[in-house]
């Protein structure tokens, strides 16, 4: 089956970003992952389903998709969305937490 490749967007994406948003996603960039493509009759599905409403790339990783994601690498809390660990760090050289 063929592959849709989720981690960081493309070299040079970007870059009229601020320098605060372009450290944040090259911090997080090294995670991602693949999808194994659907058959026609599973995007049906999970169309009807209406689990993608709302959603950042149409699907959530924790939810009915995760039967699609082949596998991630990385930090599973920054596939989901938030990069936990990382966030944790800016706050702790903060002197927050």
């Amino acid at each position: 089956m063929p592959r849709i490749a989720l981690g960081p967007a493309p070299q040079g994406a970007g870059r009229h970003r601020s320098r605060r948003a372009r450290q944040d996603e090259e911090a997080a960039g090294r995670d991602g992952g693949a999808l194994q493509a659907p058959r026609r009759s599973e995007i049906e599905a999970y169309l009807q389903s209406g689990e993608w409403k709302g959603k950042a790339g149409g699907y959530a990783i924790q939810g009915r998709a995760a039967s699609f994601v082949s596998f991630i690498s990385g930090s599973y809390s920054n596939v989901v969305g938030l990069p936990l660990f990382e966030t944790a760090a800016l706050l702790r050289a903060m002197g927050e937490v």
